[in-house]
């Protein structure tokens, strides 16, 4: 689970920042007026998990307007994970080699003191000590692991440059370090699907069976499988009584031939393209009511689109708990624009989810949520000092 980020020039955020997400229980919460960085930091991280390969980060205006953001004040996005020992892959020769990577750094942050002269760092120490307090470094991992802005490889946030232990003169070499720790990101980020529903989420397009995020949710892969029920023998035998038809055609033709650009056969992907497309898009999430006509999630209130959103998530994941991943769900301000007796609902199944081993990160500025939850983490949040 995702335990806190560190985060430089991101959105609302000038400069360095720590910002604590739990203790190491499944609820969190950011709690807060507008303005203080809720939303920028469920962002951040879907950022760095799903939008890995998108250049163009929303960098701060006033740093960005200073020029300060390349080299050593490069833009950047680091999480730590708590991470129990059992949960990693080893199966593989590979993963065995990064899994003995996430001990060496995991080592490092439980063992040592981040020295910097940002208050950042005491802020993490003092965070770190608190972890360890209730989880053993002999059963749990900690590891620190992000990106930079504009930058390929990984980023160690503060410990970047501290990590010596990977070469042989224990100084830091970037060229050495991006080649000793080549795919251990994606490693370490495999094991997690980040659901993240922002409070401006369209509930129709967010809905549909063929969206990423509906299939994390399913645990299903659409394109496996249509693949599945389409098998390679179907598929054969479309391609040989095609080529039939445009044959006998051909042969009516005399003089003329049709022939495609680049193949003559349709394809696997083609045909599951056309699939969704002519099954899966036109599907519309309907709301069920008692003697009552069914109700496209469209037309209902904002309110409700609210609600369905999360309802659709609740009955996924509590159907399904044995997943390949761990499910990191992230709702934007799960009460706006609901009244305050759904709210509660909205929040009990959320912390449902939470007990049942999910991680839940939500924002919020009512705080009549509280009541509702028994075990969790709260941050409050303030509007963001522009560090250094």
């Amino acid at each position: 689970m995702i335990v806190a980020l560190h985060l430089r020039h991101f959105k609302i955020y000038k400069g360095i920042h720590f910002i604590p997400l739990s203790n190491g229980e499944k609820f969190c919460s950011l709690i807060g007026e507008n303005g203080t960085g809720k939303s920028s930091i469920l962002e951040s991280i879907d950022f760095i998990i799903n939008k890995r390969d998108v250049k163009e980060w929303p960098i701060n205006n006033d740093a960005k307007a200073k020029g300060g953001i390349k080299g050593s004040n490069s833009p950047f996005i680091t999480p730590t994970f708590l991470i129990k020992k059992d949960t990693l892959r080893q199966s593989t020769i590979e993963d065995a080699k990064h899994f003995k990577t996430a001990q060496r750094i995991s080592k490092q942050l439980w063992d040592s003191t981040i020295k910097s002269t940002s208050k950042t760092s005491d802020g993490f120490n003092e965070y770190r000590n608190s972890l360890a307090s209730r989880y053993s470094k002999d059963d749990y991992l900690l590891v620190m692991i992000g990106k930079r802005a504009n930058e390929p490889g990984i980023y160690f946030g503060p410990i970047h440059y501290e990590l010596g232990f990977f070469n042989s003169e224990g100084k830091h070499n970037e060229v050495e370090l991006q080649k000793s720790f080549d795919g251990f990101y994606e490693y370490i980020i495999s094991h997690y699907a980040y659901l993240y529903i922002p409070v401006e989420t369209d509930a129709q397009m967010y809905t549909k069976l063929e969206t990423q995020d509906m299939q994390k949710l399913m645990d299903k892969n659409i394109h496996k499988e249509i693949e599945k029920a389409i098998t390679t023998k179907v598929l054969k035998g479309i391609n040989i009584e095609l080529n039939k038809f445009v044959e006998d055609i051909e042969a009516t033709l005399e003089s003329y031939q049709y022939k495609g650009k680049s193949k003559n056969s349709l394809t696997m992907p083609d045909l599951i393209s056309k699939i969704i497309e002519a099954y899966f898009s036109i599907k519309v999430l309907n709301k069920k009511a008692n003697d009552s006509p069914l109700v496209a999630v469209y037309d209902l209130s904002s309110g409700e689109k609210r609600k369905a959103l999360i309802d659709v998530a609740y009955s996924f994941l509590v159907r399904n708990q044995e997943r390949d991943k761990q499910i990191i769900l992230a709702v934007d301000e799960p009460d706006a624009s609901l009244h305050v007796s759904a709210c509660y609902e909205q929040f009990s199944k959320l912390f449902e989810l939470a007990r049942l081993g999910h991680q839940i990160i939500i924002t919020t500025h009512w705080y009549g949520y509280l009541p509702v939850i028994s075990e969790g983490s709260a941050t409050s949040m303030k509007k963001p000092l522009q560090m250094k």
